[in-house]
């Protein structure tokens, strides 16, 4: 019993790592606004919110460590229903490492604009110029990761069965078009919903699959 309670903490990262995601970048974003005003604004807005930004970038690190801690968990769950080599089962898992180094990139690139440049060497160019490079990691970076993770998973899922259709054909459909889209705003952010969505449901999936017999691939 006490197994089974600890792969359900597991399994429910997934529900913390979208909530944690979006704190971080609201408090991220807001530290320091918005990057097209004057560099010296931007720089005296990181300097004013020095405190908002060093707990998004610890938010942001909560939020990494969620996504690579749900990933293992989703790994064990692909590997036992895929069988074989395992191959979309580690590609999953890799896609999420991946994600997550991508999240503490950003955070600690976002940190260094505001405690390093703007507050430190008072560079306001420099500041704004590194705060603006910090949302692109997480930003297009975890765009392209959770697209590989989704679609490894959602390929597994419709070939077992592991998890309902819905979020196989979901996963897979959605995977494809973050993989071909990155590289547009609006898909990783409109679309980033979806898929912070399709993550909560797989988490609450998972956990209800705990002490349940997994589908054999």
């Amino acid at each position: 019993m006490a197994g089974d309670r600890w792969e359900k903490l597991a399994a429910a990262t997934g529900i913390a790592f979208p909530l944690l995601f979006v704190g971080a970048a609201f408090l991220i974003g807001g530290a320091g606004g918005d990057t097209v005003d004057p560099a010296d604004v931007v720089a005296g807005r990181l300097e004013d919110n020095l405190v908002m930004l060093g707990v998004g970038t610890a938010v942001a690190a909560l939020a990494a460590v969620a996504l690579l801690w749900f990933s293992g968990s989703l790994r064990t769950a692909l590997r036992v229903a895929e069988g074989g080599q395992g191959r979309l089962s580690a590609v999953a898992f890799g896609a999420g490492v991946i994600g997550a180094a991508m999240i503490l990139v950003g955070a600690l690139t976002a940190g260094s604009a505001g405690f390093e440049l703007a507050d430190y060497q008072g560079n306001a160019e420099g500041a704004r110029a590194v705060y603006g490079i910090s949302f692109v990691f997480p930003f297009f970076g975890v765009a392209i990761s959770l697209g590989a993770l989704l679609l490894a998973t959602g390929l597994v899922s419709l070939r077992t069965g592991l998890f309902p259709a819905w979020l196989g054909w979901s996963g897979a459909v959605l995977g494809v078009i973050f993989l071909l889209g990155w590289w547009t705003w609006f898909i990783p952010f409109f679309g980033g919903i979806l898929v912070l969505l399709w993550v909560i449901a797989i988490s609450i999936v998972l956990i209800r699959m705990v002490g349940s017999p997994a589908p054999a691939g």
